[in-house]
């Protein structure tokens, strides 16, 4: 089968925005599909619309996107953190116009909250995957069916060795909106007298980012003590990695509910002093923290495609390789990309009163 994919992350110096593309071109290559059209993350984006036919009428004039559809026999839309407080309606509305065609519809790995749209329109699709419990809950209230799924980074191949920061207890970046809360914790961490020498931090969005450096990010991980983030892609990854973790409070529900689904005792904190109390603790919680690696090791097989079948279009190899050369197909998105982690870098040195750090000419180049 020939599949359009919207909204992959993999032009995003991200770790984790990578290995989900990756985790979406193994799955559909096992079964046998075969991606020849790919929207990358903000290609599929519409601003000044609030109505959604107006939405989906302005999606039918999108000359490119019409174009790929007619090739393709289903559309996937990685509803990855975007389809929140009234954010990602124009992927909604890309699925319309593909169910409108007669195409198969996926909307998958979703974080889903407060979405203003009425339920049919998210109920009309042939798989609607969410990623936690309270995006499941959400669409319970409103009666949609979805499908719950761990995170769609658990089925990415991860590899390599990591020892950097051995015995290090490392706290992940944060994203600009974050700076007063797990930013300002983060922080006072770092720079505490006791603590501070100890503690590493790891950008999930930059520095470990890279086209070929984000597989040896669990390995790397996996050399901590201890992780605090509130990127949900950093509690992931800790978790992938087998490190205690603990949770620092973001601005979406995402966190909350991926310790649900986890289950057990592990910690979500607002605040430095909540942070380093639950970060001591760690090793009390060493039950609680066995079961949710287990869990996550147990979710690897995930199967958002299943309801596509089996096709004999391509292989897991080839789809690979086709994400690789649709990536470096695309350097006006990387360096996008690559323009705004350097934004966030001032942002960052200008908060914190520290030097940014020159990027080097391949991560200028490469993210």
């Amino acid at each position: 089968m020939k599949v359009m994919l919207c909204n992959d992350t993999a032009t995003k110096a991200h770790v984790g925005c990578r290995a989900v593309s990756d985790a979406h071109a193994r799955m559909l290559g096992r079964l046998g599909h075969a991606v020849t059209a790919r929207f990358f993350v903000n290609e599929i984006r519409i601003d000044g619309v609030d109505r959604f036919e107006d939405l989906v009428a302005a999606m039918e004039r999108n000359e490119r996107f019409m174009a790929a559809l007619e090739e393709v026999e289903a559309v996937v839309v990685n509803g990855e953190g975007t389809i929140h407080h009234g954010s990602g309606l124009a992927l909604v509305a890309a699925l319309h116009v593909a169910k409108r065609r007669g195409k198969a519809t996926l909307l998958v790995n979703c974080l889903l909250e407060e979405v203003p749209l009425e339920p049919a329109l998210l109920d009309a699709f042939d798989r609607l995957s969410v990623r936690e419990t309270r995006s499941a809950a959400y669409m319970a209230t409103l009666g949609v069916r979805c499908v719950q799924t761990f995170d769609s980074v658990v089925a990415a191949r991860f590899a390599g060795e990591g020892s950097d920061l051995a015995g290090k207890t490392v706290v992940t970046d944060w994203t600009a909106k974050n700076d007063p809360g797990a930013g300002a914790a983060s922080m006072r961490l770092m720079r505490s007298d006791d603590l501070g020498p100890s503690v590493a931090l790891f950008q999930v969005h930059g520095e470990r980012g890279g086209l070929d450096v984000w597989p040896g990010a669990v390995a790397t991980l996996a050399a901590a003590r201890a992780v605090a983030s509130s990127r949900h892609h950093g509690l992931y990854l800790a978790g992938l990695a087998r490190t205690p973790f603990v949770a620092l409070r973001g601005r979406t529900w995402k966190g909350e509910g991926l310790l649900e689904t986890l289950g057990g005792d592990l910690p979500m904190v607002d605040g430095y002093d909540a942070l380093r109390d639950a970060l001591a603790r760690v090793g009390e919680r060493r039950a609680a923290y066995e079961a949710a690696f287990d869990r996550l090791a147990e979710a690897r097989d995930l199967q958002h495609f299943d309801i596509l079948g089996r096709g004999d279009d391509s292989d897991e190899a080839a789809e690979v390789a086709r994400l690789r050369r649709d990536v470096e197909a695309r350097p006006d998105l990387a360096e996008a990309d690559a323009r705004n982690v350097a934004k966030r870098r001032a942002q960052e040195a200008a908060w914190t009163g520290a030097k940014p750090k020159k990027r080097s000419f391949l991560r200028r180049l490469f993210g």
